[in-house]
């Protein structure tokens, strides 16, 4: 394969004048198209027949990306959730450690229907400030901390 069968722009990993694992961009210049990051043979320009083992690289956008959580959402809303749980587990950050007594956080209770609010802590038990449900500290879902409590 030569550079006429790829678009310009193209990254990709080739053998470039005997070296293996080269790193090469594809310009659109017809005589030498192959552009290498470091020097090859004391040049950075490489026409097709310097350049084979082509292997196109997938370019990734990160600036314009959709967040993990978005693609997390999309594929269990597509009944992939098992795809969508691996990927979460290594994006999602760690759970906050509990914060002292009159701590506040906002926080769901774990359940199929989570709906987030303020919680305060009482110590052992954690009172929702709307709906004044108690639970204990590892039946609130993700909570984000509002402000750390006092030593008790």
């Amino acid at each position: 394969m030569n550079g006429q069968e790829y678009e310009p722009g193209m990254v990709a990993i080739a053998t470039v004048r005997g070296r293996e694992n080269v790193r090469v961009f594809l310009d659109d210049q017809d005589s030498l198209p192959w552009h290498t990051s470091t020097s090859i043979d004391g040049v950075m320009f490489h026409g097709d027949h310097q350049v084979t083992d082509i292997r196109p690289l997938v370019v990734l956008d990160l600036v314009n990306a959709p967040t993990a959580e978005d693609v997390c959402r999309v594929l269990r809303e597509d009944g992939f959730g098992n795809f969508a749980d691996p990927i979460e587990a290594q994006t999602k950050p760690a759970r906050i450690l509990e914060p002292g007594k009159y701590g506040v956080v906002v926080a769901a209770i774990v359940g199929p229907h989570p709906i987030r609010e303020e919680w305060v802590s009482e110590g052992k038990f954690w009172r929702a400030l709307d709906s004044g449900a108690r639970v204990e500290w590892a039946n609130l879902a993700d909570p984000e901390l509002i402000r750390e409590g006092v030593e008790s």
